[in-house]
């Protein structure tokens, strides 16, 4: 019998998370690379087991329409990584609105046609089938980062990871996935740098992005700056946007 939808989608986030896991262990092994094979394996499973239930899948509408279209809208589930009990989570903007980073790398493009996007519902996967109803409180753009909250708080506090207690790193993988080294401290979460394409090409994008881990420290201080949510009902306001820190 085939998995539900919602088990699937909870499944692959495991997937991309474990995958994140077993990169870290052996990319940033460095000396310990003396330790044996089963002996790294035994240390990743532990991370994994340790903090699983902090990476959720976010389901996401977007709503694109540009000049001589009729707006469309899309849905995907990407991946999230919860920063604090009360179920704030931080994405990968690119990864959340790919227009974001598309509008960056080809921003003539965009201002000929008048590309405009606008995420339309967010929603926060659990695995006992249930989602939560989210919204962006904070973007920031040269950092790649989207801070979502839920729009009603959690009857119970969700399980986060600890972005104050975190190591030194280095690698890639999954948007939106975090980056754990072997001591089982978080590095960072995974996110995408670009440069502008000005006079360039959509064939030349592939070479104007770059993903990298962005480290903990960074993230939590663009989290200290994340807002409330705004209850269900109450009218929408303009999503916050910041700067990083110098």
């Amino acid at each position: 019998m085939p998995l539900p939808r919602r088990s699937l989608s909870a499944n692959l986030s495991r997937m991309r998370y474990i995958s994140c896991v077993i990169v870290c262990a052996l990319l940033l092994a460095g000396p310990l690379f003396s330790l044996r094979a089963d002996e790294l394996t035994v240390k990743g499973r532990a991370i994994l087991e340790k903090n699983q239930g902090t990476v959720v899948t976010v389901q996401v509408v977007l709503k694109t329409s540009s000049s001589g279209s009729a707006s469309r809208e899309t849905k995907q589930d990407i991946t999230g990584t919860v920063v604090d009990p009360s179920g704030l989570t931080v994405l990968a903007l690119s990864a959340c609105d790919p227009n974001e980073m598309l509008q960056r790398i080809m921003p003539e493009e965009f201002s000929k046609y008048n590309v405009q996007s606008e995420v339309s519902d967010l929603r926060i996967l659990l695995e006992d089938g249930t989602d939560i109803a989210a919204e962006i409180v904070l973007r920031d753009k040269d950092l790649d980062l989207a801070f979502i909250r839920p729009k009603t708080k959690p009857a119970t506090p969700m399980a986060a990871v600890n972005l104050a207690k975190s190591s030194p790193s280095p690698t890639a993988t999954m948007p939106g996935a975090p980056a754990f080294s072997l001591d089982g401290n978080i590095l960072g979460i995974f996110v995408t740098r670009a440069i502008s394409l000005k006079g360039g090409s959509a064939r030349d994008m592939r070479n104007s992005v770059t993903p990298i881990i962005l480290p903990a420290e960074e993230i939590l201080k663009a989290a200290r700056q994340a807002p409330e949510a705004k209850p269900e009902g109450e009218k929408k306001t303009a999503t916050t946007e910041t700067k990083p820190e110098k």
